[in-house]
């Protein structure tokens, strides 16, 4: 799965605590920022796991500090 955003401090801790909240578990995790933007590429247990994730990270978190967004701007499946 591949997440792309504004960069900001804490986006990466934010996204890993939701996916660890959901109980869905990281097999692996990359990232990277380029210039303001970051892009992460994140490898879960099943494409189970990948679907929940992508759903997961496209709703917006219900949290005081939560913009009204989702944590990344574009979200996308990949085959294992």
């Amino acid at each position: 799965m591949r997440v792309e955003g504004r960069n900001e401090p804490g986006v990466a801790a934010r996204i890993t605590q939701r996916i660890a909240q959901a109980g869905l578990n990281l097999r692996g995790f990359s990232g990277a920022i380029i210039g303001t933007q970051f892009v992460l590429h994140l490898a879960f247990d099943s494409d189970e796991d990948s679907r929940r994730a992508v759903t997961l990270l496209q709703t917006p978190a219900r949290s005081a500090a939560a913009t009204g967004r989702p944590v990344g701007a574009c979200i996308g499946r990949s085959g294992f």
